[in-house]
């Protein structure tokens, strides 16, 4: 049974854009220092996109309305992360030589760094202007069945409170996105089924940021370059241990257990 990602999107004008191309890259800090602390949201951010596998269901989620946009597809190893490195704002895009395929600099709400580093942005938020880049992307195929439905996300919650327990869907504040289990999947992936209302971004109401994909440009995800542990067989205590000590393998930190813990649980999280 395949897993989710949940990701949130605070403007319809990007949840426009990620269902038109078919393509998602969390907006983030610049990794531009090789030496990036253990703790660091960089490595967070990592974990979840390190659940993504081919086939993985990707929602989003917006002013209280769930959307369907696909499943996730890969170029790279099927065994580990299904994602891609876009450009030289991360060690690993570095290491990589990845590049820049999906560049959001360009949109009228957002202004180039000042730095003039190629992939970086100024945008507003809540606390005024930041700085972010998009090292990492996933890719969907939007052409499967029930793509663009929608659903309120008042509907899945009235179903997951029949659980003694939260789930990730509903303890998601102040994440960009998080992974789903396989039984929380099945629950909201059968609601959008069920749905009779769609979204079709080609039809939206807004002005859809004159963004594309070169996919060519990028590169799939492999231990190679650096993060051996988003490999499930050596993702042990020792193996990251020894790893996060060993001067050949610079980019490698131990990750918390709680983290391991979240990222490889295959199972559901309810009893049927």
């Amino acid at each position: 049974m395949p897993n989710g990602l949940f990701i949130t999107l605070e403007d319809e004008r990007s949840l426009a854009l990620y269902l038109r191309e078919g393509v998602f890259s969390q907006h983030q800090g610049a990794q531009l220092d090789d030496a990036v602390h253990h703790s660091s949201n960089h490595y967070k951010i990592l974990a979840d996109y390190a659940c993504a596998r081919p086939g993985t269901h990707v929602f989003f989620f917006r002013n209280r309305t769930i959307y369907y946009g696909g499943q996730i597809q890969s170029d790279g190893p099927q065994d580990t992360g299904a994602f891609y490195l876009n450009g030289p704002t991360s060690p690993m895009g570095r290491r990589a030589d990845a590049g820049l395929g999906w560049d959001e600099t360009t949109r009228s709400d957002f202004t180039a760094a000042a730095d003039g580093t190629p992939g970086t942005f100024e945008r507003q938020t809540r606390n005024g202007t930041a700085t972010y880049a998009q090292p990492f992307l996933i890719r969907f195929d939007t052409s499967v069945p029930d793509a663009g439905a929608m659903i309120r996300s008042d509907d899945l919650y009235f179903e997951l409170g029949d659980y003694p327990f939260p789930f990730q869907s509903n303890t998601i504040r102040g994440s960009g996105f998080v992974p789903l289990g396989p039984g929380e999947t099945h629950i909201l992936h059968n609601q959008l089924q069920q749905s009779t209302e769609t979204y079709d971004p080609d039809a939206a109401e807004v002005d859809v940021p004159d963004v594309s994909l070169d996919a060519s440009a990028l590169e799939p995800y492999h231990p190679r370059y650096g993060v051996q542990s988003l490999s499930r067989d050596t993702l042990t205590s020792e193996a990251i241990s020894k790893r996060a000590s060993s001067p050949t393998q610079p980019y490698s930190r131990r990750l918390s257990s709680q983290t391991r813990m979240r990222v490889w649980s295959d199972k559901p999280r309810f009893r049927r």
